[in-house]
């Protein structure tokens, strides 16, 4: 696969993931956040930046060839974002809860960013 493809797949990912937020029934609450699929601290905000996050990467993977440049762009920043909230443990630069599940998806989120951009062919 290309990494206009790759770049498709993921946005598409990400926001069907992110969407799964809206169904009551695939989160509980506890200690005052709320836990996607029981494990994910999420809240509005990083609701919304997942799925800004999706469509960038399906506008950018479908309609553009800054497929590459965008893959380096989202995968530095959720690797900034893990590396944030393992050094802080449970929030991100104060601006977002997290837990290690997130801080651990966020790692995999870089990596598989990261890896698409560099390996994958044009």
């Amino acid at each position: 696969m290309t990494k206009k493809q790759l770049t498709v797949f993921l946005g598409v990912g990400i926001t069907l993931v992110t969407l799964t937020n809206f169904i009551p029934a695939l989160s509980t609450h506890s200690g005052g956040h709320k836990l996607l699929f029981g494990l994910f601290i999420t809240s509005a905000f990083l609701v919304t930046l997942h799925l800004i996050t999706g469509i960038l990467a399906l506008v950018v993977g479908l309609f553009t060839n800054y497929s590459r440049w965008f893959l380096m762009l989202a995968g530095t920043a959720f690797a900034l974002v893990a590396i944030a909230g393992f050094a802080s443990g449970n929030t991100v630069l104060s601006l977002f809860p997290v837990n290690t599940a997130d801080n651990l998806l966020h790692t995999i989120f870089a990596v598989v960013f990261l890896g698409t951009a560099l390996a994958a062919k044009d």
